[in-house]
């Protein structure tokens, strides 16, 4: 859609042209796919990566909790 995302585009480019593009997308996508299975990431690495995304998510709520305990401070000593 990036490429051809008009109406007037779509109509002047014809569906040959917008099939032989969607067509590398889909030779794009198969490879995508079999790199992902051939991934030792999907097997070894999956471990590790549930416990970097828990740790980042417990980052970001302890950063939350902190901005709220500050904004709660500002209002306190502006009022």
């Amino acid at each position: 859609m990036q490429e051809f995302p008009t109406p007037g585009e779509i109509v002047e480019l014809g569906a040959e042209a917008i099939v032989q593009r969607w067509k590398k997308d889909v030779k794009r996508a198969r490879q995508l796919v079999e790199t992902a299975r051939s991934s030792i990431g999907l097997t070894e690495g999956l471990p590790a990566a549930k416990i970097e995304i828990k740790t980042l998510l417990e980052q970001y709520d302890m950063f939350a909790r902190q901005l709220e305990e500050i904004l709660a401070e500002v209002e306190r000593l502006l009022s």
